[in-house]
């Protein structure tokens, strides 16, 4: 159910997971699992409890390719530190959004 990959659309959970630190630095987490009409404000509101958010970029819409047609996005940290304190935080545990 909160894996992201397999339930029913009302119980999933977000899914909070760290992409390899680029050649730039970037600490950069993928988060899958979200409701078609979020939003990069709904995303900053979360986020930026953890850590300073340097970029938000959602994918949705047209874009979506998933099977379950949910959204994902990726959320940029300035540091390492903060990726890991939102990964702890919300992986599998916070809903972004209850569903109708």
């Amino acid at each position: 159910e909160g894996s992201g990959v397999a339930g029913h659309r009302a119980s999933r959970l977000p899914r909070v997971t760290r992409k390899n630190t680029d050649i730039m630095g970037e600490n950069k987490l993928f988060v899958g699992s979200l409701p078609t009409d979020i939003s990069r404000e709904d995303l900053q509101t979360v986020f930026s409890t953890y850590g300073e958010v340097r970029d938000i970029h959602v994918i949705t819409g047209d874009r979506i390719r998933s099977q379950t047609g949910q959204a994902c996005a990726f959320v940029m940290y300035d540091n390492r530190q903060a990726c890991q304190t939102a990964i702890q935080a919300l992986n599998g545990v916070y809903k972004i959004r209850e569903t109708e």
